[in-house]
């Protein structure tokens, strides 16, 4: 059995936590920092993989358009070796196009399962799990 330091799980949230912080501030630059240059985001429920800062770019320049006041809540983190789980909720006001709906000005709000990975001082992805239908319904689409 392999047993982890604390200094070990504070840096992996303190990585995590930066990167939320910079998410939730809504600013692009700021985000794109604290992601390393091979980073890879998987969304499960999409069925999309966006790999590299210029695919890191292009999701969050589409989720940044689409709900200008995203925010995501850790309500659970669980660090392992060179990576975290996470339950997250997520809220945001659809104010641009998401996924080719129109914007609807409906706030929504939804759970999500993440792995987020690490390489060094730098988040290296995520992998996204959340009830894609359910936010499409919250969209009345």
């Amino acid at each position: 059995m392999c047993y982890r330091s604390a200094v070990d799980a504070d840096h992996i949230r303190r990585v995590v936590e930066e990167h939320i912080r910079a998410e939730n501030e809504g600013g692009l630059d700021a985000t794109l920092a604290t992601l390393s240059e091979q980073c890879v985001f998987d969304s499960v429920p999409r069925g999309r993989t966006f790999r590299g800062r210029d695919g890191a770019r292009e999701l969050y320049s589409a989720t940044f358009q689409a709900f200008p006041d995203w925010h995501v809540e850790l309500v659970d983190f669980t660090p392992g070796d060179d990576y975290a789980w996470a339950e997250a909720i997520v809220t945001a006001t659809h104010l641009g196009r998401y996924e080719g709906i129109p914007p609807t000005g409906r706030q929504i709000t939804w759970r999500m399962a993440v792995k987020f990975t690490i390489h060094a001082d730098k988040l290296g992805g995520e992998t996204l799990y959340f009830d894609r239908l359910s936010l499409i319904e919250q969209l009345r689409a």
